[in-house]
């Protein structure tokens, strides 16, 4: 790529590495300002389902992607691309012995952010951050999306003072995070692509096209584990995960508070006026499921005492 005819190359070598640079930190910098098990792409707890639902309905997000010199715009959607298997244009297309860039154009501009994660166009530019013409003699390769496919044009001048001239896209501003339910590329590598076709979409805005874990119900949850299996007092009954609490059924249930025990329903369950644990002389715990039995003696039908009377009221030793 040529600016000014490549004068002072170091200089611009050196400001295209740092803008590089950035660039690289602004894309790769997650978007979510999360941390934990729900928002980390990993199945942490291997049951083929990742992370909380993340809807981007609603997302007014603003990126400047900002360049110095036009391959080092082409080259971060190409490696976006690359990184989740898709060829690129010049995977597609191949290139020339130079450069490469993006035509700046409406088609392009808007296939750019969307390959950059966003909806929308809000800005584009064909001059270097200095407001120097970024130009070309002839010996680049620039591509243009001509709506459907990626198209390759060689051998053009790029010259804001030639007639015709045709501009590169240096820089662009995109808006509205672009969820991969809706972006046209195969995120997870299953095949299949977008909502409705990829089942791990639940709707359009769905910013992920794997299968959601029902553990986590926001990505600021702490664990993709259920709740049986995370370690965690969640009905706060006193009893932690699977076998310990009675309405875990194994470690794969995620409701730790039902069903309840019958010693912590609030059912006086064998009608003897009292109420769960510790009330209730037959429950040893709240996890216990059995308020009948073993009974207290003033309520056992036995004559424990033998004085001739049984159990409350009939035996005076008996308050209940």
């Amino acid at each position: 790529m040529k600016q000014e005819k490549l004068g002072r190359k170091k200089t611009s070598r050196r400001v295209s590495v740092l803008m590089c640079s950035l660039l690289l930190a602004i894309f790769s910098a997650a978007p979510a300002a999360w941390a934990g098990q729900c928002n980390d792409g990993i199945d942490n707890d291997g049951d083929q389902k990742v992370d909380a639902l993340v809807d981007l309905a609603n997302d007014q997000t603003t990126t400047k992607f900002s360049d110095a010199n036009a391959s080092l715009l082409y080259q971060l959607v190409e490696d976006k691309l690359r990184s989740i298997g898709q060829l690129s244009p010049r995977d597609l297309l191949g290139k020339d012995k130079n450069g490469m860039a993006f035509v700046n154009n409406t088609s392009t501009a808007l296939k750019v952010c969307n390959i950059l994660g966003y909806r929308t166009v809000l800005a584009t530019n064909s001059i270097s951050f200095d407001g120097r013409d970024i130009w070309t003699n002839g010996d680049d390769t620039m591509y243009r999306w001509n709506g459907t496919a990626w198209e390759r044009q060689d051998d053009v001048c790029s010259y804001r003072r030639t007639p015709g001239w045709v501009p590169w896209l240096t820089d662009i501003t995109c808006q509205s995070r672009l969820a991969q339910c809706q972006d046209g590329l195969d995120n997870d590598g299953d095949g299949l692509i977008d909502y409705p076709a990829d089942p791990g979409c639940v709707s359009p805005t769905d910013d992920s096209e794997l299968v959601h874990d029902p553990a986590c119900k926001t990505p600021s949850s702490p664990s993709e584990s259920k709740q049986c299996n995370d370690g965690i007092d969640n009905d706060g009954d006193g009893a932690i995960d699977y076998p310990a609490d009675f309405s875990c059924s194994s470690k794969y249930d995620n409701d730790e508070a039902n069903p309840k025990a019958q010693c912590q329903d609030g059912i006086d369950n064998d009608k003897d006026g009292a109420i769960d644990y510790p009330a209730d002389f037959s429950c040893s715990s709240k996890q216990d499921n059995d308020e009948a039995n073993p009974k207290a003696q003033c309520q056992d039908g036995i004559d424990n005492d033998k004085d001739g009377a049984i159990d409350y009221p009939a035996d005076f030793s008996c308050s209940s």
